[in-house]
Order: structure tokens, then sequence, then C-alpha cells
């Protein structure tokens, strides 16, 4: 029924300003299929390079109203944060028009794209290692479709960012999408491959209550896929019940791995690495830098592997230098004084230490850092976590602690996680404060090297409101290495 309403016909999209709703507007122009949507933030998000986009693509875009629907609407689909209760969404229910999930719609719009699919999911990590997977593809001479939920940096290898526009759906019958595992939506896709990144629990504890649900899910969604890439080594997942050896691909830097990083050297424009497999070695120097990078690498490289790509033609490509990591990725924007400013999506304590590494590794000076904290069940979970992460920092600033859209309630511990957590600090002789996103002046890092701002929430709303001055900002691609 739906499939047939998607032959040609009218789809609206609720919450269509969403990192992904927005290529799947796109995937569904590129199919002939008429596209209108609406969001909340219409009016704050006016002139973004968002709405901008998908007004190129032909999408209209407006605020919240049933009158959208209006009486040709074939098929609505709405974004996971849009709640249950919403007008549109209920009066499309009682006029008995089908509605779908971003993930289900995008499960029911693969077939009509690709006919192989390599689908990556897990905690952390998957952004990049999708995006990965599609640039090598690109760079081995294919041209994939690529579903990510986040934007890619202009110098990316052309059809990824530079793809003409309305064209997004690659020439290729190949579709990389990043699976993202909230409300088990991965398990909807029909993939021929089937990655997961990282597993460890902590995240949307409002879908995985405790470690046991969110390794069931993993399981379900790996066995489902005739190959299946694994990290060795990582959380649970060696633990996991997965059937027929022979179809896994376990990546790692254990002597167990079937790929495994043998050597990481990080360099002056980013890391060279090198891979084993099965006595065979893959080199790749790369201008992004981090440990969990050079591991998203290999990842992305098993996937390949398990998707029938030659090992020698991994092997003979001398262009990994050309791959980017996504925005928000450790991204350079600005330099006020002497403080570099980075902007990224890290809102967990695995990812904070991550990025604190590569920053370590880039400047000997003090490294400052700005969070905004979101997601109740977040912060319960990973409880001390968060302070063991952010008292490696040198100088720590909290925005007030919030809901989530994932949150139903709040409690009063929850809300008073950034009180709480600048006690401890400074308890630990760290200097820290709570300074809400619309007081924040950045001469509260003075005197630290760099400074990240953090948090799964865009920081481009705060940025370009602090970068006033246009010699304060950077010119720079994600991975760009500063001075």
């Amino acid at each position: 029924m739906v499939e047939s309403r998607l032959s040609a016909g009218h789809v609206h999209l609720i919450g269509c300003l969403g990192q992904g709703m927005q290529p799947l507007a796109q995937l569904y122009r590129s199919t002939g299929v008429r596209v209108t949507g609406c969001d909340s933030r219409v009016a704050e998000r006016q002139g973004t390079a968002e709405a901008a986009e998908l007004a190129i693509y032909g999408v209209c875009v407006t605020g919240h109203d049933p009158a959208h629907l209006g009486t040709d609407v074939d098929v609505v689909v709405h974004s996971v944060a849009v709640s249950v209760d919403h007008a549109e969404l209920a009066d499309a229910r009682r006029r008995g028009i089908p509605v779908l999930t971003r993930a289900a719609a995008l499960a029911k719009l693969l077939p009509r794209i690709a006919d192989r699919t390599v689908a990556v999911s897990g905690v952390t990590g998957k952004s990049t290692t999708t995006a990965l997977v599609a640039q090598l593809y690109r760079l081995l001479g294919q041209d994939p479709t690529l579903y990510l939920g986040c934007a890619l940096p202009d110098d990316t290898p052309r059809s990824m960012a530079d793809r003409a526009i309305g064209d997004i759906v690659g020439r290729d019958p190949i579709a990389v999408l990043e699976a993202c595992e909230y409300q088990r939506g991965m398990l909807r896709y029909d993939a021929d491959v089937a990655t997961v990144t990282t597993s460890f629990w902590g995240e949307h504890t409002s879908t995985y209550p405790d470690a046991a649900s969110l390794r069931d899910a993993f399981t379900q969604f790996l066995s489902a896929a005739p190959r299946a890439v694994v990290p060795d080594g990582e959380g649970d997942l060696l633990a996991l019940p997965l059937r027929d050896r022979d179809r896994i691909i376990t990546f790692g830097a254990s002597q167990r791995a079937d790929l495994r990083l043998t050597e990481l050297r990080h360099t002056e424009q980013g890391f060279h690495a090198r891979y084993a497999h099965h006595g065979q070695v893959i080199e790749a120097r790369t201008r992004f830098s981090g440990r969990h990078n050079a591991l998203n690498l290999a990842a992305a490289l098993a996937s390949h592997l398990a998707a029938g790509t030659p090992l020698t033609a991994l092997q003979a490509l001398t262009t990994y230098d050309r791959l980017r990591t996504p925005c928000r990725r450790l991204q350079l924007v600005g330099r006020v004084g002497g403080t570099d400013l980075y902007d990224d999506y890290a809102h967990n304590p695995v990812q904070f230490v991550a990025a604190l590494k590569v920053l370590r590794h880039r400047y000997s000076g003090p490294i400052g850092a700005y969070y905004l904290p979101g997601g109740f069940g977040r912060l319960h979970a990973f409880g001390d976590g968060y302070l063991r992460a952010l008292a490696q920092f040198d100088r720590v600033v909290l925005a007030p602690s919030r809901r989530g859209f994932e949150d139903s309630v709040s409690t009063p511990d929850e809300s008073a996680f950034s009180e709480r957590t600048v006690r401890r600090l400074r308890a630990l002789r760290i200097p820290a404060d709570i300074v809400p996103m619309d007081k924040l002046s950045l001469d509260i890092f003075d005197g630290c090297a760099a400074a990240g701002f953090f948090g799964a929430i865009r920081m481009n709303g705060i940025l370009p409101g602090l970068l006033t001055s246009r010699e304060h900002i950077v010119e720079a691609n994600p991975t760009a290495i500063p001075r």
C-alpha cells in the first residue's frame, strides 16, 4: 500500500529540518516524489544552509499546521523527535494516511535505489565510519548513494559533498547508510553488510534500559545480514551469540582481530596507520587524527572486505589522505587571541576523552571544554564517567543541564547535573563554572591553547555570535591541523 503510494505521489515530512530528515527529503526528490515539510524551528533556521539546501531541492518548508496535509498527501513521515500526539500526525491517522518513522520510510525507499546496502550502526563512530565507507567507494571509482545524519566538509571526494544539486542518488546501485540504533531503527533495514562500531551501554536509555537489551538488538541486527562486521574486544560484542563465524569480520587492535590495527603513528597532518588482514598489509596516511578514527577507518575497511571489495584494491589505494571525517568531529571553527576553538559532537564521556587525546597531541598548553549537557537518561547512565572525563580538562564550563527529546520527565538529581559536577570539579581544583549559552563570552577561555564546544546540539547558534570579528573565523575543514 505504502509502496504504491510512493511510486510517484506526495510525501509530507514532519520535523524536516532534523539531520536525518534532510537527506531523506533529498532522496525522495531524486526519485521523483513531491516533498513538502514542516518544522517547529522554521523561524530560527530561516536562512540557514539546511533550509536553503532543502529549498534548492524543491522542498517547501513551513511551520506546523494540520492544513498542510490538504487532499493530496499520500504518506506522512515524521522525525523521532516529533511527539506521538502531534496535531499533524493525529490528523493523518484520523484520515487513514499512512504514517512512517524516518527509519521505516528509508527502509522502503532503499530497494528502489540500490541492490547492495552497507548499514553501519553503533553507539559511537557510526557517522564517521559510514562517511568513510562511502568515500572509499568513490576513491575506488564507484558512486554510491550515501545516507548520513550529518554534514560533510566541502572538500570531501566528489559526489558526496559536491554532487550536482538534485542528484543525491549515486550512479551505482550501492547504498551506504548510517543506521541509528534509537528505537531499534537499524532493525528495519535489509542490509547486505551490517557493521557495528562500538557497543557500550549508556545512550538511548529510553530504548535500551540495560546493557542486555542493547546487546540483544545488535545481535539481531548483525544476525540478519549475510555479512557482519564487529569490533574485537569492544564491550560485549565478543559475547554476542552470532552464528556462522565465517560470515563475520572482526576489526580492532587485538591479536585476534581479522583486520588488525598493527601500527599507528601520528603526524603533523593526521596519522599513518598499518592494518593487517591474514598476513597482508594495508597502509593509510590520513589528514584526520586520533586512535578512535584509526579504528573507525578499520571498521570501514572491514566493511568493504565484507562487501566484496578486493583486498588488493584497498592495498593499492594511495589517496587515503583525501578521506574526510564529518563536520562537528573536532572541527576547528575559530581562533580568538591565542585560543583555537573547536566544535564537536561529543556528548558522552567516551567521546570527550577521545577528543581530548587528539587535542593533547596537537597542543602543549591548557585545554578548555564547554559542554551543553542534555538527555537525563544519558547523564544518569554514565554517572561519574562525566566527572572523570571532564576532570582531564584544564578549564571546564557547563551550560545548565536540559531535557532531551527522549526524556519524558526529569528528576531533581538529573536537573542538578551541572551544579553538582561543577562543585566536584572545583573540589579537585579544576576551574569550573556554569554559564548559560546566551551569557557565554570567549574570554572565559583566556589562557587556554584550545577549547572544545561539546554537545549533541549544534554549536552553530552559539559560535557565530561569539566569533563577531571576521579574523576570528577559521575557514577550515574538520580535519584541519592548527599551527
